[in-house]
């Protein structure tokens, strides 16, 4: 039988093979944002694929130049998700800190504000 601290590690490793698989997917398939789309405004992702295209060939300043929230906002997303994964995998519980909970609120806001003046210039 196969403890419980193991299975939460399988499911654990499922959700970031899934989440890694559909992420390059979307890079290679260079899926059209439905947002801008629909109403001509870009979104706080608008460009993540074309910055992740020039981080692969090792293009900083470019991947910079694409969509400057992004730049930073995965690789925090992505630590914060590792956390949580550890959490998960150690205790059984998903929810995060008080501050780890500010921080992802105030990473929102922080998008959204993002998004409306990248739009207004």
């Amino acid at each position: 039988m196969m403890s419980l601290r193991k299975k939460r590690f399988a499911h654990v490793a499922v959700f970031w093979l899934l989440g890694i698989f559909l992420f390059i997917l979307v890079i290679q398939l260079e899926i059209p944002c439905w947002i801008k789309s629909l109403t001509h405004l870009d979104c706080p992702s608008c460009g993540t694929v074309r910055m992740m295209g020039y981080l692969k060939q090792g293009n900083f300043l470019s991947a910079f130049s694409q969509n400057q929230f992004m730049f930073f906002a995965l690789p925090i997303t992505a630590i914060f998700t590792i956390i949580a994964s550890c959490r998960y995998v150690k205790t059984g519980k998903i929810l995060q800190r008080k501050a780890e909970q500010l921080f992802l609120l105030t990473l929102i806001v922080i998008g959204i504000l993002f998004a409306v003046l990248r739009n207004l210039v």
